[in-house]
């Protein structure tokens, strides 16, 4: 690790061999210049657009970072003008680049071999898969990433839920919208359709992240999967059927709401704070699996105390008096 607490200011003109250097991509890291190819040309870089691009310049530079990767062929320019690089006055002596040099080669060495080895065991992971699910489409039988997907969706819901009709459309070039009413609830279909995601949107830099597993990259990869449950009446009224066996106390002066007027109702649930009857019902009928005719908690945090109490209710578990009812 070279030290960083003693550098001093770069006061222009060519870069040399052993050169300390600082980037702020990547979360910011230290290092020396290993090797220069070209003739330098200082005098004519500079930035543009306050820093955020360059020009100017002729040779080309590679870095050795301290953890020891490279970053070949850098234009000059971009280390003189960018405001996400900085030179400093300090040059190594040949004995801490050839140290340096020695760390790159074996970390290069080791990242070779480890690409190696991750590229065997995902190749045995994607072998494997095709043997465990032959009667899924494979990339040799459908070329077509979104459309292989789609159809392996399909197939795999209707294996898993033969009793409910799912509706898997493309509605746009990689985004297949899912639909079905009652049966499995969200997350349990979402445990089949998230493996075959191609990754995930990263909203902190605004970009989708793609990562290639062995099952998308057998059975195919969707950039969005959009999954929606429609509700009956028939589950809507076991919801609100359901609320007020829980709450019998909260509930015994209130009316009781049907299914075409729950979800215009802002009624309030009696010491309950804020909580309203429409909302408490939308919460209880999203976590009933119709499949199995049982409220199921999954991670979601909403209205997680009614279906809690829904769950210990359908187990046989008493319901909390009125005074534990109060918030």
């Amino acid at each position: 690790m070279l030290e960083v607490n003693s550098l001093i200011p770069f006061e222009g003109g060519p870069i040399h061999v052993g050169q300390r250097v600082f980037s702020a991509l990547y979360g910011g890291r230290y290092g020396i210049v290993e090797g220069i190819d070209g003739e330098q040309s200082p005098g004519t870089c500079r930035g543009i657009q306050k820093g955020c691009g360059v020009i100017g310049g002729s040779a080309h530079v590679t870095i050795i970072w301290d953890d020891g990767s490279r970053s070949p062929m850098l234009p000059e320019a971009l280390l003189h003008s960018s405001v996400q690089w900085e030179l400093y006055g300090n040059v190594e002596t040949q004995e801490t680049v050839a140290k340096m040099r020695q760390h790159a080669n074996e970390y290069a060495d080791a990242s070779e071999r480890k690409r190696v080895y991750d590229a065997e065991k995902f190749a045995m992971a994607t072998e494997a898969l095709k043997k465990e699910y032959p009667w899924l489409l494979n990339a040799d039988l459908e070329a077509n990433t979104v459309t292989r997907a789609s159809k392996n969706i399909r197939a795999m819901l209707k294996q898993a839920f033969p009793t409910v009709k799912f509706s898997v459309k493309k509605s746009s070039h990689s985004t297949v919208d899912i639909s079905w009413t009652d049966g499995p609830i969200t997350s349990q279909v979402e445990q089949y359709t998230r493996q075959f995601e191609a990754g995930r949107f990263n909203g902190m830099e605004d970009i989708y992240d793609y990562k290639r597993t062995p099952w998308n990259t057998q059975f195919g990869a969707i950039d969005m999967i959009m999954v929606h449950r429609n509700t009956s009446s028939e589950v809507i009224q076991k919801a609100i059927d359901t609320l007020w066996e829980i709450l019998p106390y909260n509930l015994k002066s209130v009316e009781r709401p049907t299914p075409d007027n729950v979800w215009s109702s802002y009624q309030l649930i009696p010491n309950m704070g804020k909580d309203m009857v429409s909302e408490a019902v939308r919460a209880l009928s999203s976590h009933y699996d119709e499949t199995n005719s049982r409220f199921v908690l999954n991670d979601s945090l909403y209205g997680r105390f009614y279906v809690e109490l829904a769950v210990k209710a359908q187990e046989g578990n008493k319901v909390l008096p009125p005074h534990e009812m109060a918030s």
